[in-house]
């Protein structure tokens, strides 16, 4: 059963459901895993009050790029959105020969001064 906190956040919170362009049963059930596994971590670390939880939803919410209101540490859609993107610099990382130097080599060159 899928709670409506994770049912929300499947559907309009970072993983947008209602646009994702698969085709085949198995590509839909590959992403459907991916996202239910990712849904499960984030409400997981939203509720855990570890200096190393609080620690990664902060690294999870540089990483969606979403602002927090005063005091408010982390929400579970900017959690799921930075979560998203460290599945995919991880999978960049892992399967390419790009090193972390290259990278910030690149985003030098690609923001203004002062941005990295």
């Amino acid at each position: 059963m899928v709670l409506p906190s994770s049912l929300k956040l499947l559907r309009s919170h970072g993983i947008e459901l209602e646009q994702w362009l698969q085709q085949t049963g198995e590509a839909i059930a590959r992403r459907i895993l991916v996202a239910s596994m990712a849904c499960v971590f984030v409400l997981d670390l939203q509720k855990n009050d570890s200096d190393e939880a609080i620690e990664n939803r902060k690294v999870l919410v540089r990483l969606s790029g979403r602002q927090m209101k005063h005091g408010c540490i982390s929400t579970p859609p900017a959690l799921m959105a930075g979560y998203m993107v460290l599945l995919s610099v991880t999978d960049l990382l892992t399967n390419t020969d790009v090193d972390v130097g290259k990278l910030k080599r690149i985003a030098m060159k690609a923001t203004p001064t002062g941005f990295v």
